[in-house]
């Protein structure tokens, strides 16, 4: 048996399978073009549109895990010729719903990515999160939990 993270306890087969799928992950995203379009909902491809020169993009995603109480941020940073620059995931303990999950990974990728941060200043973020796109453009006021997290992704991106 082997003591990990948080004093989890796993035998060696375990390991070794996390650390061989780990290890997959990251071979096929070395890969070239093997992120350059994913399937939307009714399973059409969407190509991934770059940004402009000069400009980032800012890639975002959330998953919510009720049972565990976990919601987990992707975030991946490219440029205009689809080269990452930067990657992140975190998670957090929290039962929250999965637009608030969103919501929480934007402001993640704002913290992390703009000048409090990474230093990046002409970014572009995208999700699948059309909720959370809309509240952000939103001008009404929302009094939610989700609300004042999209607040303060409204704050992030006034700075």
């Amino acid at each position: 048996m082997t003591k990990l993270w948080n004093d989890s306890v796993l035998d060696a087969s375990r390991v070794v399978y996390i650390a061989k799928d780990v290890l997959w992950d990251w071979l096929r995203a070395k890969q070239k073009d093997s992120y350059q379009s994913v399937s939307n909902i009714q399973g059409e491809i969407v190509p991934w549109n770059a940004p402009s020169v000069g400009f980032v993009k800012c890639n975002v995603d959330a998953a919510c895990f009720s049972a565990e109480k976990i919601v987990s941020f992707g975030i991946c940073l490219r440029n205009e010729n689809g080269r990452v620059l930067a990657c992140r995931t975190k998670w957090r303990k929290a039962a929250v719903s999965i637009k608030e999950g969103e919501a929480m990974g934007l402001y993640e990728s704002l913290t992390w990515v703009t000048p409090m941060g990474m230093g990046y200043t002409n970014v572009i973020f995208e999700m699948d999160a059309k909720g959370v796109v809309e509240a952000v453009n939103r001008g009404a006021a929302d009094v939610t939990e989700f609300g004042t997290v999209v607040d303060s992704c409204k704050e992030d991106l006034k700075s």
